[in-house]
Order: structure tokens, then sequence, then C-alpha cells
């Protein structure tokens, strides 16, 4: 019973269920238990044999490893299966639902659009769905699209291109026939757009669903246009802006599948790991205010709840003696088991075995240790440029038995011997959350590797890539250092033109070459997870909640404040303003923008919830009487101008500009 794992696969549905755990420890003899609840069979609906596999195995590395050890006793395993025989199959209910919003690259030929689910009870005799109802209303140009199709994944919630119920050229509205006999349970289809060569960049995509025939009857969805659409962007996105040597790209807004999480495909171009995959999975969370309104997966702990691909040899991964990791996270101290790339001295696979000197990536307390061939470790500071338990990110990068360093939120760190990892021949295993024996529950947003060493200037395009996507002050709150645009290589924030203003910096961006379309931002940076240090959160467009495309690519505006206090000045001060108002007393903390060409209108949310009005209560202030001060020089006493709120609430102290 020492240390043995098992499990019970079924061949029908190719389900697995979670890894058992002996209770031994490091005893001698035999484990016995049961379980209930296995859902590995559930959804079988034709009739013939179940067939199960009882997989065993033991994870202890040393000689003692074999049959004598590791097996199970004949005839001492049994499943019980549950099956009922239902009646004729009769349509439940349907509805529509918009599971992808991510950006389509311009060059893309298709594009997903909106899934509709058919519910059935019973299965014998069946019944077919025969027709669907499409609309086109959200799309900026119909021209842009060549055809529509349906597509049927049976009870796979998984989006494919394999069985076409129909298609029909654009239109307002279009019906497209076809005959598919459902299944019983929860039917998916899928509306997919073929798409013209070349598409204008920040037009938008959406479709609606709004009849369906099943048995000769019509039925409306119960939801027949979902929130949500899919704006263009420019083709093959990097984080950056940096395409060259781009291995792998692990976004949490893009590729991920299933619920939870059980599989993390590659954005990047490396062949040998086109995913990473996870048995237990990891919980998703989509438009998280600690992330800056991105997602975020986490990992549930043990190696079967990471993140995991396995290569046979290192240079499959990392082909030189170069290479640069990003990985950004939620976590308040050292992004330890966050991304790594470890291996073995043994040259066959085996996530459980085998010396871990063979490591690149972020392990260990110290943040950023890097470990690597000759069991070179190098410590930092846990704490260096981390200033909140929301979001951070963090940076490896150098040559084989040269320099190299790392970077917390923009904080550099640099060693003029970073060990040697260009050794080859030895199995080697891409990860999140996991390192030989170590497997953590830990936030991620974002796992990036290259090939090679970027240069600073790049690692300055990244970093502010990742910045303005996750809210994050660049460099050591308060200091700073200047942000450079992953459009094009500008200064976006210069931090000696902007002296005073450098706390929870934030902006709203689109470049398209990083993929980066953040239309809300807010700083995440705050004492615990949850709470943020800055009140302000900015959108672009007139509608707070549903924020417009930014018009044009690389276009920007990032901003900071003086750190002052949350509270009236308690001066009366009456300055006039260039519109004709009085201001009687103003706020000690202030806010300075810079902008990168011209975006347009931004909507601006203050939570004053916070903020002692009348009488020293929290949350008090009458929020009609509020402006907005703007002035270009920063002596509001002279040449000010005041704008009155457009909304606010006096109930939860928000109040909008």
């Amino acid at each position: 019973m020492s240390e043995q794992r098992s499990r019970v696969h079924c061949q029908e549905t190719g389900n697995t269920e979670g890894t058992f755990n002996g209770t031994g420890g490091s005893s001698a003899g035999t484990e016995s238990y049961n379980r209930t609840g296995v859902a590995i069979a559930n959804g079988i609906s034709a009739t013939g044999t179940l067939t199960f596999e009882m997989q065993a195995w033991r994870t202890w590395g040393g000689t003692a490893c074999d049959q004598a050890y590791n097996y199970i006793n004949n005839n001492t395993w049994s499943i019980t299966v549950y099956y009922f025989i239902p009646g004729p199959m009769l349509y439940a209910s349907s509805t529509t639902t918009q599971g992808n919003t991510q950006t389509i690259q311009n060059c893309d030929g298709s594009a997903e659009m909106v899934g509709v689910e058919v519910v059935t009870t019973g299965s014998t005799p069946t019944i077919d769905l025969t027709a669907m109802t499409i609309g086109t209303a959200g799309t900026t140009n119909l021209a842009e699209i060549s055809a529509i199709n349906v597509y049927y994944t049976g009870t796979s919630p998984v989006f494919a291109a394999t069985n076409l119920l129909g298609t029909a050229a654009p239109g307002a509205s279009v019906t497209i026939t076809g005959t598919q006999t459902l299944q019983m349970g929860t039917n998916y289809f899928w509306v997919e757009y073929q798409l013209i060569p070349t598409l204008n960049i920040g037009n938008n995509f959406d479709a609606t669903c709004t009849q369906v025939t099943v048995a000769g009857t019509n039925y409306a969805p119960s939801v027949t246009s979902p929130a949500g659409n899919r704006t263009v962007g420019a083709c093959n996105p990097a984080p950056g802006g940096i395409s060259s040597n781009l291995q792998t790209w692990f976004d949490a807004n893009s590729g991920t599948v299933g619920s939870p999480v059980t599989t993390w495909n590659n954005l990047g171009s490396n062949a040998s790991i086109t995913q990473l995959t996870s048995t237990n999975g990891g919980t998703m969370a989509s438009n998280d205010l600690r992330s800056n309104y991105n997602s975020i997966v986490t990992t549930t702990g043990g190696y079967n709840g990471t993140f995991h691909a396995e290569v046979s040899d290192r240079t499959q991964v990392i082909s030189g003696n170069e290479v640069t990791m990003y990985t950004a996270y939620q976590r308040s101290y050292a992004p330890d088991l966050v991304f790594e790339f470890h291996g073995s001295t043994q040259t066959s696979p085996g996530s459980n075995v085998g010396n871990q000197w063979l490591t690149w990536g972020f392990r260990h307390a110290g943040l950023g240790t890097l470990f690597s061939s000759g069991n070179t470790n190098i410590y930092d500071n846990p704490t260096m440029g981390q200033s909140s338990s929301n979001s951070n990110f963090a940076g490896l990068y150098g040559s084989s038995g040269a320099a190299g360093g790392n970077s917390t939120n923009g904080t550099e760190l640099s060693y003029a011997n970073i060990g040697n990892f260009d050794a080859g021949g030895n199995w080697m295993e891409l990860s999140i959350g996991y390192w030989p024996g170590f497997g953590m529950s830990r936030g991620v947003m974002e796992a990036i590797l290259w090939d090679s060493e970027l240069s600073a200037a790049d690692q300055d395009r990244v970093e502010t890539y990742l910045a303005i996507k996750y809210g994050i002050t660049k460099g050591m709150n308060g200091t700073s250092v200047d942000y450079v645009s992953p459009f094009d290589g500008s200064v976006i924030w210069d931090v000696s033109a902007n002296t005073g203003f450098n706390y929870d910096i934030a902006g709203i961006m689109r470049a398209d070459v990083s993929g980066l379309d953040q239309r809300k931002s807010h700083s995440t940076n705050g004492g615990s997870v949850g709470t943020y240090n800055d009140i302000v959160t900015m959108a672009h467009g007139t509608n707070f909640a549903a924020p417009t495309v930014i018009p044009n690519d690389g276009e920007a505006i990032v901003w900071g404040h003086d750190n002052g206090i949350l509270n009236n000045t308690g001066i009366v001060v009456n300055y006039p303003t260039d519109n004709g108002e009085v201001i009687q007393g103003i706020f000690t903390r202030e806010w300075k923008s810079q902008e990168a060409n011209s975006l347009g209108t931004v909507t601006i949310e203050f939570d004053l919830s916070s903020v002692v009005g009348v009488g020293g209560i929290l949350g008090s202030n009458d929020l009609q009487y509020v402006r907005l001060l703007l002035d270009e020089d920063g002596n509001y006493a002279v040449g000010a101008t005041s704008i009155a709120p457009t909304a606010y609430n006096n109930a939860t102290g928000i109040i909008y500009f």
C-alpha cells in the first residue's frame, strides 16, 4: 500500500475518474477501499457492453517498483452500473449561448459565433432537428461573411467544424435546413461564419438564433441574442508583438477547453507542445476584477490538478542555449511553481520520477529562483516589486552558462551566470503549477516562453503588455519605470514627465500586434485579495458596462496618482472654472493621465463608498454636487474645467463622468 495510485477508466466514453491515492503512506500491506458516484460512463444511450479498466501504478522511484510490489489482486474489484429505459424522445428546451468572444484575426478564414443548445428527454423513438433561423444583427459588414454554417457536435460542448447540418448565404436573417437526429439530453449546435480573405480591423461579428424546428414544430430559444460579440484584430498577435521564436503562449482568455478546464491550448508555434492537459482540471474565472477584467485559470493541486505536457528532449522546446519566460499570476508572494520547464537525468517520461535538477522556471520560495543543470540556485527577494495580492507578472531570461536575470513587475535583477541548461538527451516537462513532487493551487492568467533571450527593448514591450492588460504597476509602486508601447515601442507613460504620479498605474489600450484589446481597466494593486488601492476605473466610450472597441491600433491612455489620501483636503478653495462653476473643496488625491494618439471619449468611474462625507461618515457624500476637475497644468485655481457626472448612486457611492 506504499505510495500506490489507482483509477478506473471506461473504454466506451474514454473518461477516467480522478486518481485514488492510497492512505498507507510508506507502510507495507494491501490497500482496500470503495467509492461511489463515479460518473465516467454517464450518458451512454446505446445497448451493448461497457468495458472498464482498473489502472494502478506506484509513484516511488526506487528499485522495488515492479509487479511484486505493485498489483491488484484478482477478482477483488467490481463496478455497479445503474441504468434506465426511457420513453419516447421529446423536445424540452433550447437556448443560444455566446461562449467565444475572443478577437478574430483579420486573416482568419472562419470564426465560431454562437452555440445553440437543444435539450431533449426520452430516447425512443428519436426526433430530428430540421431547421434553424440565424440572424446577423451586430455584424458591422455582411460583405465580410461568405457563408453561414451550422455544425453539430452531439452531446459534446466543444465546438468542432466536422458534422455540417447546413449552410446558407449571408443575410440579415437566414434559415439553414438539414436533418439531424437528436440524442437524449443536451445537443450542441454551432453557428460559424466563413469569412473573406482580409477583414477590417475593429469590425464586429455577431449572430442570433431566433427559431429551431424540432419534430416538425417551430420553437423560439429562451435566449436568442446572448451578450457579447467578436471583434477583428491583427493577424498572428504575440505578447508585446514579439512573435519570433515564440514557442509557447498560454492565455486564460483564449484556448481553454472544458469546465473545469482540462485542456489549455498553446497559442505559440511549438509543434511538440500544442496543449497542456490536466486530469482533474482547473477552475476558470472570467471577467475577474483581480485580473483587470481578464480570465484566470486556477490549478487545483497535486499532479492531476495541474497542467503539463512532456517532450522527449529539451531541444524540442529550447533548441539553442537561450530562453525567456514570463508568467502573469495571482499571488502576494513569489511565483513558486507557476510556470516550469523541468526534467530528469532519465531518458523515459515519468511525471513523478527522477532527478529534479534540469529546470528552468519559477521555483522555490525565492522569487524567480533559477534551477538549472549543475544545481545552480539563485534566490531573489520574494517581495521585490510585488505590490498586491491580485495580479503580478514575473520574467526570467538568459543564456546558458552566461549572464541573465529576472524581472518582477518590471523591477530587474541581473546575474553574472545563471547556470547551464543546454544539455540534451533528457525528457522534459512543461507545466503550470507543478514541479516533480510538488503540485500547488495557483491562479494563472498567462505563461509565455521564447526560444531566445529577448533584448531589453523587447522585454519592455512584453512587460508593458502584461502591465496594461492586468492592471499591474510596472516597476516599484511610487517610482515605476517607463511604459513602452507593445504597438510601436514608443513611450506611453513617461516616468520623468509624470514625476509624483507613479502610484497604482493603469491604462486602456489597443495593440493588435500583441492581441491587446483592453477597453476597461483599473489598478489591481491592493493590500489583499479583492481589495484595491485606487478608486478609479476607466472604460472606452460612453457605456461603462459595455466599452466599445478603441478606434485605431496603438491608441492608449495611461494614468497614475500622487498617493494622496482618499479624502477632502478640508480647505474651502472657491476655485472658479472656465465653464462658470465654483469649486468649494477639492480631493487630496490627484490623478494624471498621458494619452497616446487620440482614442476619443472615455467613461471614468470613481468609487467614493470609502470616502468620508458629511458628519465623518464613510460614503455619505451627496454625489450630485461632485464634479470632475480637469486642468492641463495642474493649477486648479486658474483655468480648470469642471465636468458634471453622467450618473451616480448615493447608496453605492459610485459616480461616473
